[in-house]
């Protein structure tokens, strides 16, 4: 059955000369508290555990910015022990450039203009090298309502930026091929959107800035269909691409104006 907690107080029992004349006891049902305990230090013993084994660094900081908590994660991330952490705020490991965002938004929780806030930013780690991280900040409050500390969870997406870095370095240079190149060129995707196409690809059809502003491969199409000789050869040819993505296509068309492109 359940068991019940008792609180058991003994001492002795004097007169008025100070003389034992027995012994008193007071005994107190504490069950329903050993209850309330036990199952806080399971909710504390959870939390820590929580906190300690997640794969995102996680930290509870002060309204005025120093570090209160540091889980392992978080001082891996950034290459210190947890007590030269702890003897730092988050603005000593943060560019000094992306400091005043941070204050921002914290002035923004303590009002309540917001609930919570996330974005991307760098830290300095202890070799000095940076790391590019996605935060996550909301204010925890005290039951009184006075903002008592923020708690954020830190998350590494430097592989991430890395990757986004290297498709805009290759974005930039096609673009610069496909400005320099003499030849005209366009990408369209599946769906029939121009992604892209360099000015001599405008130059060399005659294509209206209209048209061009679409993004529509139908549209363009449309448009350079009575500048051909034979416009159903070169209709059905690109008819037969689209249905045959892997096919490979190269022919000379001829304009009405007398030019022949080598498509």
């Amino acid at each position: 059955g359940a068991q019940i907690r008792i609180l058991s107080t003994k001492g002795p029992l004097r007169d008025g000369s100070n003389k034992v004349i027995g012994l008193f006891g007071i005994s107190r049902d504490i069950t329903e508290r050993k209850r309330i305990e036990d199952e806080l230090r399971k909710s504390e013993d959870l939390f820590r555990s929580t906190f300690e084994q997640v794969a995102v660094g996680m930290a509870h900081v002060s309204t005025t910015g120093r570090w209160l908590r540091v889980n392992q994660r978080l001082c891996d991330l950034l290459g210190y022990t947890r007590s030269e952490l702890m003897a730092k705020s988050f603005t000593d490991i943060t560019l000094p450039e992306e400091v005043p965002l941070d204050l921002q938004n914290m002035r923004k929780l303590f009002s309540n203009e917001i609930a919570t806030y996330r974005r991307e930013k760098r830290y300095i780690r202890k070799n000095g090298s940076l790391i590019w991280v996605q935060i996550t900040v909301v204010l925890i409050r005290a039951p009184c309502g006075r903002p008592d500390y923020l708690a954020s969870v830190t998350e590494d997406i430097s592989e991430r930026k890395r990757l986004e870095m290297e498709v805009a370095s290759q974005a930039a240079l096609l673009a610069a091929q496909q400005t320099a190149s003499v030849d005209g060129m366009l990408i369209v995707d599946e769906a029939g959107r121009i992604l892209s196409f360099n000015p001599r690809f405008v130059d060399i059809w005659g294509l209206s800035p209209e048209v061009v502003a679409s993004g529509s491969a139908e549209q363009a199409l449309e448009s350079v269909l009575d500048k051909l000789v034979d416009p159903q050869e070169y209709l059905a040819r690109v008819r037969f691409l689209y249905r045959n993505r892997d096919a490979h296509s190269q022919e000379e068309v001829a304009l009405k104006d007398g030019r022949i492109l080598d498509r």
